[in-house]
This record gives C-alpha cells, sequence and structure tokens, in this order.
C-alpha cells in the first residue's frame, strides 16, 4: 500500500472540502450550515489513523488486508461526506431529505467491514511474528 500517496490524496481532498464549504457558505447568502463546516474533518480523521498504523506496525501496512481495511475506511468517509455536503447543501437550502440517512449507514457497514479487516491483519501479522 502507498501509503505517502494516500496522504497526500486525503490532505488535498481535506483542502478540497474546506475551500467547497468556505465558497458554498459564502454564497449561502447569510445561512451556514453544521453539517458543511466539519466536513473538511473527516479525511484528517482516516490520515490521523494511517499515520498512527505506520508509525505503530509499519510492517502490517505492507499486508493485503490492511489495502483491504484501508479501502473500506476509504469509502466509510466518501460516505460520510457525501452525506455531510447533502446535508448540509439541504440545510442552506431550507429542506430535508429522509434518503440522506442511507450514506451514514453505508459509512458504518463500510466501518465494520474494515474493522474486521483490520483485526484480521493484526491477527496474521501476530501470528507471524510469533512463528519467527
Amino acid at each position: 500500500m502507498q501509503v505517502k500517496r494516500w496522504l497526500v490524496s486525503l490532505a488535498s481532498g481535506s483542502v478540497f472540502l474546506y475551500s467547497f464549504k468556505t465558497i458554498y457558505n459564502y454564497f449561502g447568502h447569510g445561512v451556514t450550515s453544521e453539517a458543511l463546516d466539519s466536513i473538511w474533518c473527516w479525511p484528517l480523521i482516516l490520515i490521523v489513523f494511517l499515520l498512527v498504523i505506520r508509525t505503530g506496525k509499519p510492517a502490517i501496512i505492507k499486508t493485503h488486508r490492511m489495502r483491504n481495511c484501508s479501502s473500506c475506511y476509504l469509502l466509510a468517509v466518501i460516505s460520510i461526506v457525501i452525506g455531510r455536503a447533502l446535508t448540509g447543501i439541504f440545510e442552506i437550502a431550507g429542506t430535508s431529505s429522509e434518503y440522506v440517512c442511507i450514506y451514514y449507514w453505508a459509512a458504518i457497514v463500510f466501518i465494520l467491514l474494515g474493522s474486521f479487516h483490520f483485526v484480521a491483519a493484526m491477527r496474521v501479522q501476530s501470528l507471524k511474528q510469533s512463528n519467527t
């Protein structure tokens, strides 16, 4: 897994989301959205997770399960960001939608899948270390 590329991409995404939030709130005629105000933090949470794993267990980064784990967590972050963006846009427009919760449910599913792959990757790594 190319962690540096992931970190740069997530940081770029966070900068883009902060710019999007700022511009959208500027053209909202004084109406702001709490959902849009925190949208740029979600990629940063994944950056922190990847940095902690990279510094704590650098050997686990190279496993196939960790790649699956990171992909699932990335899909969870994307789902949350889309849900928060739609919620913020609907708040500024003065309406709501009951279908936005689907993105949050999808994020929960992806987080559970990613956690399963993470635990499996940690287990495989610990078994490799105990055998050597």
